[in-house]
């Protein structure tokens, strides 16, 4: 939901809970915390608010999915929010419907979720009760959907919003009263989403689920005849393992984004390789995965090996370009696999790209993200922050802003000196202001006036003074 709806709904369920001795504090803010995929952990009495992400919410269904198939052989999920899944024959190994319908929810329960539940003969009925229904758990008799279905409202039926707004014009507002209309008249009044999902809903017509499958791992071993603590023997049997798993992969056109590597034996050993993208090259691979090996004290002989792709994707297509091109793909690869060494070697915390953020003020406007994570972010969500010129902002920023002495010919207003690191700069020209504000989240406001401007000598900075006090900051400087 938006920010301020979000923000205002707290506020009354703390002023509700406050005064009945719950957690929370009227006058207390909740934070924002804009993050890309993990929760910061966060004091039980404050509320967090986290960016929505569908796609992160699509990958969540699909985990629990595949969790479901304890109940069910055949799970699918129907975007964004739904599980389904194909009871039949399934039910009496639980000891009925309704008891497979508490054992799901408790399931869920424990996982810190609140779920409603409907089985129905048809998926369209089951989605509508469960979606509309008056009760946490519903249980349709069989061949009395219809009589469930006619008090819910059209929405009920998974329509889109043009027909429904269609028919909210029309003041049709329940599936009673669309069943109550000529049904041949339905097709060229509404088209012909009308009548399928009438039909879906009653079951006249059959719905598929297409079960989600966990993806099958990708694995090779070898058990040794004598366990040995050779390295040569090491890395001639490693090197048949990979070669294993990528000819796999070369069969789904995938890549390798994480390997790793088990030395099994009376005191196992394991080391992980991760790729900037997707990778296939059997030189490249087995290098990392010899870098990583030479790290490894042996104290036990090795009795076995097992390397598993933890992780794979698609592997990128490049079309062939007619004349030359100013990004060579030949260098591209060499320089990804450089970052994969420097990020296997030093870590890849230490291995890092500046990431743009969409905030205004300028020290959160970056941040250092490791190299290796953005095969995991991808861009899904993602929230771009906005194209400026290249004089609009220097490159060369202080890690805080410096304090400087101006002079000024009116109050507040353009610097005409300043003195910076023992020198008096003129002033030859100026640009701005450029107000910068920060809103409420951000704890202590931040309003400030930013100058750029040039000295007589060549010499560009970036300046700004706090609205409300005279004091003057060098924040940044031009190239």
């Amino acid at each position: 939901m938006p920010l301020a709806e979000a923000k205002g709904l707290l506020e009354t369920v703390s002023r509700s809970q406050s005064s009945s001795g719950g957690w929370g504090r009227p006058q207390e803010a909740p934070r924002v915390v804009p993050t890309e995929g993990s929760l910061r952990s966060t004091p039980a009495t404050h509320p967090l608010l986290i960016r929505h992400q569908p796609a992160d919410d699509i990958q969540a269904l699909r985990e629990l999915a595949v969790r479901c198939q304890r109940f069910s052989p055949v799970v699918g999920i129907e975007e964004p929010d739904s599980l389904l899944l194909d009871l039949t024959g399934c039910a009496h190994l639980f000891g009925g419907e309704r008891k497979l319908s508490r054992q799901v929810q408790r399931c869920f329960e424990q996982r810190g979720f609140f779920i409603k539940t409907a089985i129905a003969d048809s998926i369209g009925a089951a989605w509508a009760v469960a979606h509309f229904g008056r009760h946490q758990t519903e249980i349709v008799p069989a061949g009395q959907h219809e009589s469930v279905l006619r008090p819910l409202p059209v929405k009920a039926l998974r329509l889109t919003e043009t027909v429904i707004e269609t028919l909210a014009a029309l003041d049709i507002r329940r599936i009673e009263q669309l069943l109550a209309l000529p049904r041949a008249s339905l097709p060229s009044r509404f088209g012909p989403e009308v009548i399928r999902r009438l039909d879906q809903a009653s079951g006249e017509v059959s719905e598929l689920i297409t079960p989600i499958r966990p993806p099958e791992p990708v694995v090779a071993g070898r058990e040794f005849e004598h366990p040995t603590g050779d390295h040569r023997a090491l890395e001639v049997a490693l090197q048949q393992l990979v070669e294993q798993i990528v000819g796999n992969l070369v069969q789904r056109q995938q890549g390798i984004q994480r390997l790793t590597v088990e030395l099994k034996g009376a005191l196992s050993e394991c080391f992980a390789i991760n790729f900037l993208r997707p990778c296939q090259s059997l030189s490249h691979i087995m290098e990392l995965v010899l870098t990583q090996l030479e790290r490894v004290v042996l104290t036990e002989k090795v009795a076995g090996l097992r390397v598993q792709a933890v992780a794979t994707a698609l592997l990128e297509s490049r079309q062939t370009q007619l004349f030359a091109a100013d990004d060579d793909p030949v260098a591209q690869r060499e320089l990804e696999q450089l970052v994969d060494r420097m990020s296997n070697r030093l870590g890849k915390q230490r291995v890092v790209q500046s990431q743009l953020c969409p905030d205004p003020q300028p020290e959160f406007a970056n941040r250092w993200e490791p190299l290796l994570d953005e095969n995991e972010r991808g861009n899904g969500g993602s929230v771009s922050p906005p194209v400026l010129p290249c004089s609009a902002r220097p490159l060369c920023l202080q890690r805080e802003p410096q304090a400087v002495e101006v002079t000024s010919r009116v109050p507040a207003g353009p610097p005409t000196y300043f003195h910076w690191k023992q020198t008096c700069y003129t002033v030859a020209r100026y640009w701005g202001p450029e107000r910068i504000e920060t809103g409420w989240h951000r704890g202590r406001h931040v309003r400030r006036d930013y100058y750029q401007v040039e000295t007589e000598c060549g010499l560009r900075f970036w300046l700004f003074w706090r609205i409300g006090r005279a004091d003057w900051f060098l924040h940044g400087e031009f190239d």
